[in-house]
């Protein structure tokens, strides 16, 4: 069942979306929830944007709202170069046309999803444009184990370095915060700044210290101001 799954699955959740379309979206979204669009539309280039989907509506149709569920494909497979370097490229654009954040990678995006879609995965939802610990180490654990690879191509090892570095400082800056379960952002002279989340009074929350998830980011060895290159795979992979 497991080899049929990543053999059959994957293409019933692809999303592709034209490059044009794409920036259009991204533009839009941006100016709807007051965040800059220029580094984004950048990242965009000209080719398609092609990511898996959340989910399958009731016509089977995906639901494309990009999220860091690849991060497990990261992790657990040994996936082609060309689709590591894809999802990595993907997953790092930055926020709104991807999902990277000066505070850490998004759990889910959006913006090339339904215009009713979108106040459901807001930055006061638990789902939504927020950071949760455990997935931001995950992605983290995910590219430092593909980087263990002797089989990757010069460019997806180049793509996999600079979304190491990206996210190590994203890690940096949400330090204060390491051990909660998730975060939010705001925006601060164009920058994104960590905020605590469940104390607005509009989050919508489920978090809860006691579930077991709350704790993985703790256990990454990793410590601000370590290189990078001497930092080991977090407790995702160890014994």
């Amino acid at each position: 069942m497991a080899d049929t799954w990543q053999r059959r699955a994957r293409p019933y959740f692809e999303a592709t979306f034209a490059s044009d379309v794409a920036r259009a979206e991204a533009k839009r979204y941006a100016r709807s929830i007051g965040v800059p669009s220029a580094a984004a539309l950048t990242s965009l280039g000209d080719n398609p944007v092609t990511f898996h989907a959340v989910a399958l509506d009731e016509a089977g149709a995906p639901v494309p709202i990009l999220n860091s569920d690849e991060g497990f494909a990261l992790l657990f497979l040994d996936m082609a170069p060309e689709q590591v370097e894809r999802i990595v490229a993907t997953l790092m654009r930055p926020f709104p046309a991807g999902l990277m954040t000066d505070v850490g990678p998004l759990v889910a995006n959006p913006v090339y999803a339904d215009d009713e879609l979108e106040p459901a995965f807001g930055r006061a939802r638990y789902h939504g444009t927020v950071i949760w610990s455990w997935q931001q180490a995950m992605l983290a654990a995910g590219i430092a184990r593909q980087l263990e690879r002797g089989d990757l191509t010069m460019s997806a090892r180049n793509t996999l370095i600079t979304a190491r570095a990206r996210m190590e400082s994203a890690m940096a800056r949400s330090h204060t915060l390491r051990g909660s379960e998730l975060w939010s952002w705001s925006q601060e002279n164009g920058r994104y700044v960590v905020e605590p989340f469940g104390q607005r009074t509009e989050d919508e929350t489920e978090s809860n210290a006691a579930q077991l998830w709350s704790t993985v980011y703790l256990a990454r060895p990793t410590q601000i101001g370590q290189r990078p290159e001497a930092a080991e795979v977090g407790c995702l992979t160890s014994n």
